[in-house]
Protein backbone atom coordinates (compact mmCIF):
# COMPACT_ATOMS: atom_id res chain seq x y z
CA UNK A 1 0.00 0.00 0.00
CA UNK A 2 3.07 2.29 0.56
CA UNK A 3 4.30 1.81 -3.17
CA UNK A 4 7.33 -0.21 -1.60
CA UNK A 5 8.10 -3.41 -2.56
CA UNK A 6 8.96 -5.51 1.23
CA UNK A 7 11.45 -8.19 1.31
CA UNK A 8 8.26 -10.55 2.45
CA UNK A 9 7.25 -10.29 -1.16
CA UNK A 10 9.94 -11.74 -2.34
CA UNK A 11 10.02 -15.01 -0.58
CA UNK A 12 6.17 -15.59 -1.10
CA UNK A 13 5.83 -19.22 -2.66
CA UNK A 14 4.25 -18.11 -6.06
CA UNK A 15 6.50 -15.57 -6.99
CA UNK A 16 9.55 -18.35 -5.89
CA UNK A 17 8.28 -20.64 -8.25
CA UNK A 18 8.00 -18.12 -11.19
CA UNK A 19 11.61 -17.03 -11.00
CA UNK A 20 12.73 -20.22 -10.38
CA UNK A 21 10.49 -21.78 -13.19
CA UNK A 22 11.34 -19.07 -15.79
CA UNK A 23 15.36 -19.77 -15.03
CA UNK A 24 15.10 -23.26 -15.68
CA UNK A 25 12.94 -22.86 -18.81
CA UNK A 26 15.80 -20.79 -20.29
CA UNK A 27 18.17 -22.87 -19.26
CA UNK A 28 16.51 -26.44 -20.59
CA UNK A 29 15.42 -24.40 -23.99
CA UNK A 30 19.51 -23.33 -24.32
CA UNK A 31 20.60 -26.81 -23.44
CA UNK A 32 18.04 -28.90 -26.15
CA UNK A 33 18.97 -25.85 -28.88
CA UNK A 34 22.59 -26.81 -28.13
CA UNK A 35 22.21 -30.48 -28.35
CA UNK A 36 19.81 -30.51 -31.25
CA UNK A 37 22.64 -28.42 -32.93
CA UNK A 38 25.65 -30.60 -32.25
CA UNK A 39 23.99 -33.54 -33.49
CA UNK A 40 22.87 -31.96 -36.44
CA UNK A 41 26.50 -30.82 -36.94
CA UNK A 42 27.95 -34.15 -36.92
CA UNK A 43 25.38 -35.88 -39.17
CA UNK A 44 26.20 -33.34 -41.74
CA UNK A 45 29.77 -33.74 -41.61
CA UNK A 46 29.39 -37.45 -41.53
CA UNK A 47 26.92 -37.47 -44.47
CA UNK A 48 28.75 -35.20 -46.22
CA UNK A 49 32.22 -37.06 -46.09
CA UNK A 50 30.59 -40.28 -46.31
CA UNK A 51 29.24 -39.76 -50.01
CA UNK A 52 31.96 -38.03 -50.86
CA UNK A 53 34.23 -40.63 -50.33
CA UNK A 54 31.37 -43.23 -51.54
CA UNK A 55 31.78 -41.33 -55.10
CA UNK A 56 35.25 -41.05 -55.18
CA UNK A 57 36.01 -45.29 -54.23
CA UNK A 58 33.10 -46.40 -52.44
CA UNK A 59 30.15 -47.59 -52.94
CA UNK A 60 28.92 -45.03 -54.86
CA UNK A 61 31.24 -45.49 -57.35
CA UNK A 62 29.70 -48.65 -59.01
CA UNK A 63 26.38 -49.44 -59.78
CA UNK A 64 24.60 -50.49 -56.73
CA UNK A 65 24.51 -54.22 -55.56
CA UNK A 66 22.40 -56.75 -55.50
CA UNK A 67 20.44 -56.01 -52.22
CA UNK A 68 20.24 -52.59 -52.49
CA UNK A 69 19.00 -52.93 -56.31
CA UNK A 70 16.42 -55.32 -54.56
CA UNK A 71 14.89 -51.93 -52.48
CA UNK A 72 15.11 -49.62 -55.27
CA UNK A 73 13.64 -51.81 -57.60
CA UNK A 74 10.55 -52.67 -54.54
CA UNK A 75 10.33 -48.86 -54.06
CA UNK A 76 10.41 -47.69 -57.51
CA UNK A 77 7.46 -50.35 -58.40
CA UNK A 78 5.10 -48.68 -55.08
CA UNK A 79 6.18 -45.10 -56.56
CA UNK A 80 4.58 -45.91 -59.92
CA UNK A 81 1.56 -47.79 -57.97
CA UNK A 82 0.56 -45.22 -56.19
CA UNK A 83 0.57 -42.43 -59.24
CA UNK A 84 -2.31 -44.75 -60.55
CA UNK A 85 -4.03 -45.75 -57.20
CA UNK A 86 -3.18 -43.43 -54.50
CA UNK A 87 -1.20 -43.49 -51.25
CA UNK A 88 -3.87 -44.36 -49.06
CA UNK A 89 -4.60 -47.90 -51.26
CA UNK A 90 -0.88 -48.85 -51.42
CA UNK A 91 -0.10 -48.17 -47.73
CA UNK A 92 -0.74 -52.10 -46.97
CA UNK A 93 1.72 -52.52 -50.01
CA UNK A 94 4.52 -51.41 -48.30
CA UNK A 95 4.13 -53.40 -45.21
CA UNK A 96 4.43 -56.65 -47.05
CA UNK A 97 7.60 -55.93 -48.09
CA UNK A 98 10.58 -57.83 -47.10
CA UNK A 99 11.81 -54.94 -45.50
CA UNK A 100 9.40 -52.24 -45.26
CA UNK A 101 11.78 -50.13 -43.25
CA UNK A 102 14.75 -50.18 -46.03
CA UNK A 103 11.47 -49.80 -49.00
CA UNK A 104 10.33 -46.67 -47.11
CA UNK A 105 13.91 -45.22 -46.86
CA UNK A 106 14.50 -45.82 -50.46
CA UNK A 107 11.09 -44.57 -51.60
CA UNK A 108 11.75 -40.92 -49.71
CA UNK A 109 15.45 -40.81 -51.08
CA UNK A 110 13.63 -41.26 -54.45
CA UNK A 111 11.72 -38.86 -54.00
CA UNK A 112 13.61 -35.92 -52.93
CA UNK A 113 16.73 -36.87 -54.99
CA UNK A 114 14.60 -38.73 -58.32
CA UNK A 115 17.73 -37.96 -61.02
CA UNK A 116 20.04 -41.10 -59.39
CA UNK A 117 21.02 -43.21 -56.94
CA UNK A 118 22.35 -40.70 -54.19
CA UNK A 119 18.64 -39.96 -52.68
CA UNK A 120 18.22 -43.15 -50.85
CA UNK A 121 21.75 -43.22 -49.46
CA UNK A 122 21.76 -39.47 -48.43
CA UNK A 123 17.99 -40.32 -46.11
CA UNK A 124 20.14 -41.94 -44.05
CA UNK A 125 21.48 -38.84 -42.44
CA UNK A 126 18.00 -39.15 -40.45
CA UNK A 127 18.93 -42.08 -38.87
CA UNK A 128 22.23 -41.03 -37.50
CA UNK A 129 20.92 -37.92 -36.66
CA UNK A 130 17.80 -39.43 -34.58
CA UNK A 131 20.75 -42.20 -33.20
CA UNK A 132 22.93 -39.21 -31.99
CA UNK A 133 19.71 -37.37 -30.13
CA UNK A 134 18.83 -41.00 -28.62
CA UNK A 135 22.19 -41.35 -27.03
CA UNK A 136 21.96 -37.73 -25.61
CA UNK A 137 18.09 -38.60 -24.40
CA UNK A 138 20.50 -41.60 -22.95
CA UNK A 139 22.87 -38.86 -21.10
CA UNK A 140 20.17 -36.09 -20.52
CA UNK A 141 21.06 -35.72 -16.84
CA UNK A 142 24.92 -35.02 -17.40
CA UNK A 143 25.94 -31.91 -18.43
CA UNK A 144 26.20 -30.59 -21.76
CA UNK A 145 29.61 -31.24 -21.98
CA UNK A 146 29.43 -35.08 -20.70
CA UNK A 147 26.93 -35.14 -23.88
CA UNK A 148 28.73 -33.82 -26.28
CA UNK A 149 31.85 -36.24 -25.57
CA UNK A 150 29.19 -39.21 -26.04
CA UNK A 151 28.35 -38.10 -29.21
CA UNK A 152 31.61 -37.45 -30.78
CA UNK A 153 32.65 -41.00 -29.59
CA UNK A 154 29.59 -42.41 -30.72
CA UNK A 155 30.10 -40.32 -34.45
CA UNK A 156 33.76 -41.65 -34.59
CA UNK A 157 33.05 -45.64 -34.34
CA UNK A 158 33.68 -46.79 -37.54
CA UNK A 159 30.09 -48.56 -38.33
CA UNK A 160 28.21 -45.29 -37.75
CA UNK A 161 30.30 -44.13 -40.96
CA UNK A 162 29.31 -47.15 -42.67
CA UNK A 163 25.84 -46.56 -42.13
CA UNK A 164 25.53 -43.51 -44.52
CA UNK A 165 26.32 -45.84 -47.42
CA UNK A 166 23.87 -49.23 -47.06
CA UNK A 167 20.73 -49.30 -48.36
CA UNK A 168 19.89 -52.43 -46.38
CA UNK A 169 18.37 -52.18 -42.90
CA UNK A 170 20.98 -53.73 -41.04
CA UNK A 171 23.19 -51.17 -39.73
CA UNK A 172 20.11 -48.94 -38.57
CA UNK A 173 18.78 -52.24 -37.31
CA UNK A 174 21.85 -52.65 -35.05
CA UNK A 175 21.86 -48.83 -33.83
CA UNK A 176 18.44 -48.91 -33.31
CA UNK A 177 18.55 -52.22 -31.10
CA UNK A 178 21.27 -50.28 -29.12
CA UNK A 179 19.14 -47.54 -28.21
CA UNK A 180 16.24 -50.12 -27.34
CA UNK A 181 18.65 -51.99 -24.79
CA UNK A 182 19.39 -48.60 -23.36
CA UNK A 183 16.40 -47.70 -23.14
CA UNK A 184 15.35 -50.74 -20.84
CA UNK A 185 18.30 -49.86 -18.49
CA UNK A 186 17.81 -45.96 -18.41
CA UNK A 187 14.59 -46.37 -15.85
CA UNK A 188 13.56 -49.34 -13.80
CA UNK A 189 10.80 -51.39 -14.57
CA UNK A 190 9.58 -51.20 -10.89
CA UNK A 191 9.15 -47.36 -11.38
CA UNK A 192 6.93 -47.32 -14.63
CA UNK A 193 3.64 -47.24 -15.05
CA UNK A 194 2.04 -49.89 -16.57
CA UNK A 195 1.59 -47.74 -19.94
CA UNK A 196 5.18 -47.01 -19.56
CA UNK A 197 6.05 -50.49 -19.45
CA UNK A 198 3.55 -51.05 -22.53
CA UNK A 199 4.81 -48.56 -24.63
CA UNK A 200 8.66 -49.25 -23.95
CA UNK A 201 7.89 -52.80 -24.92
CA UNK A 202 6.11 -51.36 -28.07
CA UNK A 203 9.22 -48.94 -29.51
CA UNK A 204 11.56 -52.09 -28.78
CA UNK A 205 9.22 -54.30 -30.77
CA UNK A 206 9.25 -51.88 -33.27
CA UNK A 207 13.61 -50.98 -33.18
CA UNK A 208 13.35 -55.23 -33.82
CA UNK A 209 11.08 -54.95 -36.69
CA UNK A 210 13.51 -52.61 -38.80
CA UNK A 211 14.74 -56.20 -39.70
CA UNK A 212 11.91 -58.71 -39.83
CA UNK A 213 14.53 -61.53 -40.83
CA UNK A 214 16.20 -61.57 -37.28
CA UNK A 215 13.17 -60.99 -35.21
CA UNK A 216 14.06 -63.96 -33.11
CA UNK A 217 17.57 -62.29 -32.48
CA UNK A 218 16.54 -59.20 -31.29
CA UNK A 219 13.28 -60.55 -29.33
CA UNK A 220 15.60 -62.34 -27.55
CA UNK A 221 18.80 -59.82 -26.57
CA UNK A 222 16.27 -57.05 -25.82
CA UNK A 223 14.01 -59.95 -23.44
CA UNK A 224 17.63 -61.17 -21.54
CA UNK A 225 18.68 -57.65 -20.88
CA UNK A 226 15.04 -56.54 -19.79
CA UNK A 227 15.22 -59.72 -17.40
CA UNK A 228 18.50 -58.88 -16.46
CA UNK A 229 17.36 -55.44 -15.44
CA UNK A 230 14.61 -56.99 -13.71
CA UNK A 231 16.26 -59.17 -11.42
CA UNK A 232 18.92 -56.77 -10.69
CA UNK A 233 15.75 -54.37 -9.48
CA UNK A 234 14.85 -57.31 -7.08
CA UNK A 235 18.31 -57.33 -5.59
CA UNK A 236 18.09 -53.67 -5.34
CA UNK A 237 14.64 -53.33 -3.50
CA UNK A 238 14.56 -52.02 -0.19
CA UNK A 239 10.77 -51.77 0.81
CA UNK A 240 9.96 -55.75 1.72
CA UNK A 241 13.03 -56.83 0.53
CA UNK A 242 14.08 -59.11 -2.57
CA UNK A 243 10.43 -61.50 -2.37
CA UNK A 244 8.37 -58.64 -2.16
CA UNK A 245 10.01 -57.15 -4.99
CA UNK A 246 9.62 -60.31 -7.07
CA UNK A 247 5.85 -60.22 -6.42
CA UNK A 248 5.70 -56.69 -7.44
CA UNK A 249 7.56 -57.61 -10.36
CA UNK A 250 5.05 -60.23 -11.39
CA UNK A 251 3.45 -58.09 -14.24
CA UNK A 252 5.32 -55.54 -15.68
CA UNK A 253 7.41 -58.16 -17.77
CA UNK A 254 4.29 -59.62 -18.85
CA UNK A 255 3.21 -56.05 -20.12
CA UNK A 256 6.45 -55.21 -21.67
CA UNK A 257 6.07 -58.79 -23.60
CA UNK A 258 3.26 -57.92 -24.65
CA UNK A 259 3.87 -54.74 -26.03
CA UNK A 260 7.23 -55.98 -27.55
CA UNK A 261 5.52 -58.72 -29.65
CA UNK A 262 2.98 -55.53 -30.85
CA UNK A 263 5.44 -53.31 -32.11
CA UNK A 264 6.78 -56.54 -33.86
CA UNK A 265 4.27 -58.29 -35.37
CA UNK A 266 2.42 -54.74 -36.22
CA UNK A 267 4.93 -54.32 -39.13
CA UNK A 268 6.49 -57.92 -39.32
CA UNK A 269 3.41 -59.99 -39.15
CA UNK A 270 2.21 -59.64 -42.50
CA UNK A 271 5.10 -61.08 -44.11
CA UNK A 272 5.74 -63.66 -40.91
CA UNK A 273 5.24 -66.49 -43.32
CA UNK A 274 7.89 -65.56 -46.28
CA UNK A 275 9.91 -64.60 -43.59
CA UNK A 276 10.25 -67.55 -41.84
CA UNK A 277 10.84 -69.27 -44.79
CA UNK A 278 13.53 -66.58 -45.36
CA UNK A 279 15.78 -67.69 -42.44
CA UNK A 280 15.06 -71.67 -43.38
CA UNK A 281 16.84 -71.25 -46.36
CA UNK A 282 19.81 -68.70 -45.21
CA UNK A 283 20.27 -70.42 -42.06
CA UNK A 284 19.63 -74.11 -43.72
CA UNK A 285 19.62 -74.20 -47.31
CA UNK A 286 22.38 -72.11 -48.05
CA UNK A 287 24.55 -72.13 -44.55
CA UNK A 288 27.13 -73.36 -46.66
CA UNK A 289 27.43 -70.19 -48.32
CA UNK A 290 27.55 -68.09 -45.26
CA UNK A 291 29.86 -70.40 -42.80
CA UNK A 292 33.04 -69.04 -42.49
CA UNK A 293 35.81 -71.89 -42.63
CA UNK A 294 37.46 -70.98 -39.20
CA UNK A 295 38.63 -72.86 -35.70
CA UNK A 296 36.55 -72.19 -32.78
CA UNK A 297 38.81 -69.82 -31.02
CA UNK A 298 38.48 -67.20 -34.40
CA UNK A 299 34.65 -68.04 -34.27
CA UNK A 300 34.54 -66.51 -30.72
CA UNK A 301 36.39 -63.71 -31.72
CA UNK A 302 35.04 -63.00 -34.89
CA UNK A 303 32.39 -60.04 -34.73
CA UNK A 304 35.68 -58.49 -31.89
CA UNK A 305 38.87 -58.89 -32.72
CA UNK A 306 38.26 -60.54 -36.03
CA UNK A 307 37.84 -58.97 -39.35
CA UNK A 308 34.22 -57.53 -39.16
CA UNK A 309 34.98 -56.65 -35.75
CA UNK A 310 37.93 -54.28 -37.06
CA UNK A 311 36.02 -53.07 -39.64
CA UNK A 312 33.15 -51.74 -37.78
CA UNK A 313 34.98 -50.81 -34.23
CA UNK A 314 38.61 -50.71 -34.89
CA UNK A 315 40.71 -49.36 -31.76
CA UNK A 316 37.33 -48.24 -30.36
CA UNK A 317 36.73 -51.78 -29.19
CA UNK A 318 39.46 -51.50 -26.46
CA UNK A 319 38.11 -47.86 -25.28
CA UNK A 320 35.08 -49.99 -24.39
CA UNK A 321 36.01 -52.58 -23.21
CA UNK A 322 38.61 -50.29 -21.00
CA UNK A 323 35.34 -48.12 -20.19
CA UNK A 324 33.78 -51.08 -18.57
CA UNK A 325 36.64 -52.77 -15.93
CA UNK A 326 36.79 -48.69 -15.18
CA UNK A 327 33.32 -48.39 -14.18
CA UNK A 328 33.28 -51.85 -12.53
CA UNK A 329 36.07 -50.62 -10.59
CA UNK A 330 35.13 -47.01 -9.51
CA UNK A 331 31.53 -49.20 -8.17
CA UNK A 332 33.29 -51.59 -6.12
CA UNK A 333 35.65 -49.49 -4.64
CA UNK A 334 33.58 -46.30 -4.51
CA UNK A 335 29.94 -46.68 -5.20
CA UNK A 336 28.77 -49.94 -4.25
CA UNK A 337 25.04 -49.11 -5.39
CA UNK A 338 26.47 -48.80 -9.05
CA UNK A 339 27.77 -52.18 -9.37
CA UNK A 340 24.09 -53.80 -10.35
CA UNK A 341 23.54 -51.26 -13.30
CA UNK A 342 27.54 -51.87 -14.45
CA UNK A 343 26.84 -55.95 -14.04
CA UNK A 344 23.73 -55.05 -15.78
CA UNK A 345 25.01 -53.07 -19.28
CA UNK A 346 27.58 -55.89 -19.21
CA UNK A 347 24.98 -59.01 -19.60
CA UNK A 348 23.19 -57.23 -21.99
CA UNK A 349 26.97 -56.10 -24.12
CA UNK A 350 27.41 -60.22 -23.60
CA UNK A 351 23.66 -61.24 -24.73
CA UNK A 352 24.32 -59.20 -27.68
CA UNK A 353 27.75 -60.75 -28.74
CA UNK A 354 27.25 -64.19 -27.89
CA UNK A 355 24.18 -64.21 -30.43
CA UNK A 356 25.99 -63.66 -33.55
CA UNK A 357 28.81 -65.59 -32.59
CA UNK A 358 27.11 -68.25 -31.58
CA UNK A 359 25.27 -68.58 -34.96
CA UNK A 360 26.49 -70.67 -37.79
CA UNK A 361 25.98 -67.82 -40.14
CA UNK A 362 28.53 -65.70 -39.81
CA UNK A 363 28.21 -61.53 -41.72
CA UNK A 364 29.11 -58.51 -40.80
CA UNK A 365 25.75 -57.43 -41.16
CA UNK A 366 24.19 -59.98 -38.30
CA UNK A 367 27.38 -58.27 -36.12
CA UNK A 368 25.27 -54.92 -36.32
CA UNK A 369 22.88 -55.98 -33.43
CA UNK A 370 26.39 -56.55 -30.57
CA UNK A 371 27.85 -53.10 -32.52
CA UNK A 372 25.31 -50.91 -32.06
CA UNK A 373 24.70 -51.85 -28.39
CA UNK A 374 28.20 -51.71 -27.64
CA UNK A 375 28.53 -47.77 -28.67
CA UNK A 376 25.53 -47.43 -26.61
CA UNK A 377 27.32 -48.80 -23.61
CA UNK A 378 30.46 -46.34 -24.41
CA UNK A 379 27.97 -43.87 -23.67
CA UNK A 380 26.38 -44.86 -20.97
CA UNK A 381 29.42 -46.70 -19.08
CA UNK A 382 31.69 -42.66 -19.97
CA UNK A 383 28.75 -41.07 -18.66
CA UNK A 384 29.10 -43.18 -15.12
CA UNK A 385 33.04 -42.98 -14.82
CA UNK A 386 32.86 -39.29 -15.02
CA UNK A 387 29.78 -38.55 -12.41
CA UNK A 388 31.60 -41.19 -10.22
CA UNK A 389 35.54 -39.57 -10.77
CA UNK A 390 33.28 -36.08 -9.76
CA UNK A 391 32.11 -37.50 -6.83
CA UNK A 392 35.60 -38.84 -5.15
CA UNK A 393 37.07 -35.14 -6.65
CA UNK A 394 34.40 -33.27 -4.42
CA UNK A 395 34.93 -35.43 -2.01
CA UNK A 396 38.54 -34.90 -1.74
CA UNK A 397 39.01 -31.13 -2.85
CA UNK A 398 35.60 -29.70 -1.10
CA UNK A 399 36.44 -31.96 2.31
CA UNK A 400 38.25 -29.02 4.00
CA UNK A 401 35.20 -26.87 3.37
CA UNK A 402 32.46 -29.15 4.73
CA UNK A 403 31.91 -30.29 8.12
CA UNK A 404 30.36 -33.78 9.44
CA UNK A 405 28.17 -32.77 12.13
CA UNK A 406 27.74 -36.22 14.12
CA UNK A 407 27.03 -34.68 17.74
CA UNK A 408 26.14 -31.81 17.61
CA UNK A 409 24.17 -30.19 20.66
CA UNK A 410 22.12 -27.04 21.80
CA UNK A 411 24.73 -24.84 21.87
CA UNK A 412 25.52 -24.94 18.16
CA UNK A 413 22.06 -25.18 16.59
CA UNK A 414 21.31 -21.75 16.55
CA UNK A 415 24.51 -21.76 14.36
CA UNK A 416 23.52 -24.34 12.63
CA UNK A 417 20.05 -22.77 11.63
CA UNK A 418 21.26 -19.61 10.40
CA UNK A 419 23.62 -21.38 7.96
CA UNK A 420 21.04 -23.62 6.95
CA UNK A 421 18.63 -20.25 6.50
CA UNK A 422 21.40 -18.64 4.24
CA UNK A 423 21.89 -21.93 2.08
CA UNK A 424 18.34 -22.43 1.25
CA UNK A 425 17.77 -18.46 0.88
CA UNK A 426 15.70 -18.36 3.72
CA UNK A 427 14.13 -14.81 5.37
CA UNK A 428 15.03 -15.75 9.20
CA UNK A 429 12.69 -12.52 10.36
CA UNK A 430 9.76 -13.41 8.84
CA UNK A 431 10.30 -16.97 9.88
CA UNK A 432 9.35 -18.04 6.15
CA UNK A 433 11.55 -21.51 5.76
CA UNK A 434 11.68 -24.49 3.01
CA UNK A 435 11.28 -27.75 4.07
CA UNK A 436 15.00 -28.40 4.92
CA UNK A 437 15.13 -25.55 7.21
CA UNK A 438 11.96 -26.85 9.29
CA UNK A 439 13.45 -30.63 8.89
CA UNK A 440 17.06 -29.73 10.23
CA UNK A 441 15.60 -27.21 12.95
CA UNK A 442 13.37 -29.80 14.51
CA UNK A 443 16.29 -31.90 14.66
CA UNK A 444 18.75 -29.85 15.92
CA UNK A 445 16.38 -28.68 18.38
CA UNK A 446 16.57 -31.33 20.18
CA UNK A 447 19.91 -32.60 22.12
CA UNK A 448 20.35 -35.99 20.08
CA UNK A 449 22.95 -36.08 18.06
CA UNK A 450 22.30 -35.69 14.02
CA UNK A 451 24.07 -36.33 10.66
CA UNK A 452 23.88 -33.61 8.52
CA UNK A 453 26.51 -32.28 6.14
CA UNK A 454 26.97 -28.78 6.29
CA UNK A 455 29.37 -25.89 5.37
CA UNK A 456 30.03 -24.45 9.51
CA UNK A 457 32.55 -22.79 9.63
CA UNK A 458 32.99 -23.44 13.23
CA UNK A 459 31.66 -22.03 16.75
CA UNK A 460 33.57 -18.93 15.89
CA UNK A 461 32.32 -17.61 12.63
CA UNK A 462 29.83 -15.09 14.45
CA UNK A 463 32.70 -12.68 14.86
CA UNK A 464 33.62 -13.30 11.27
CA UNK A 465 30.30 -13.59 9.77
CA UNK A 466 31.25 -11.80 6.33
CA UNK A 467 33.44 -14.32 5.48
CA UNK A 468 30.70 -17.40 6.33
CA UNK A 469 28.35 -15.44 4.46
CA UNK A 470 30.57 -15.51 1.26
CA UNK A 471 31.50 -18.74 1.19
CA UNK A 472 28.01 -20.49 1.98
CA UNK A 473 26.12 -19.23 -0.94
CA UNK A 474 28.99 -20.65 -3.87
CA UNK A 475 28.32 -24.13 -2.47
CA UNK A 476 24.78 -24.35 -1.57
CA UNK A 477 24.37 -26.38 -4.78
CA UNK A 478 26.57 -28.76 -2.94
CA UNK A 479 25.13 -29.43 0.37
CA UNK A 480 23.36 -32.51 1.32
CA UNK A 481 21.27 -32.65 4.39
CA UNK A 482 20.03 -36.30 6.12
CA UNK A 483 18.66 -35.45 9.69
CA UNK A 484 18.01 -38.95 11.00
CA UNK A 485 19.18 -39.37 14.69
CA UNK A 486 21.55 -41.40 15.66
CA UNK A 487 21.17 -42.01 19.19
Amino acid sequence: MDGVVHEDAFFAPGFYLLIASGKKLSHQARRVAAVIGLALTLAAIIAFLSLRLAKQFGRLSVPPLYDDVSYFVEAARWLSAVQINGIAANLGGLLHQHAPFSSLTAIIGLILVPGGYVGPYAINAVILLAFLLGIAHLTWRRPFVDIATCLVVAACVPVFWHTMTEARPDLPWGLALGLAIGSVLYRPFLQRSRWSVFGLGALCGLAAAIKPSAFPASLTCIELAAGAQLICECLEADGGGFRAAVRRAGLPPLIFVAGLLAGTFAIAGFELVNTLNYIRIAMVDYRDFWVFDESFRDSLLHYSVGVEGRTALSYWLWFGLALIVVRLGLALLHDRRDVGRSITLVVAVLVAYAIPTLSPVKSYFLGAMFYGVFIVAMALNLCAIIGGLEGILSRLTLGPAFATVAGFRTSHSASCRRALAVMCNINTSTGRSMPLRKCCSRRMSQSSPVRCRIICPGPGWATNSSAAWTLIPTCAWSIHCRCSPRG
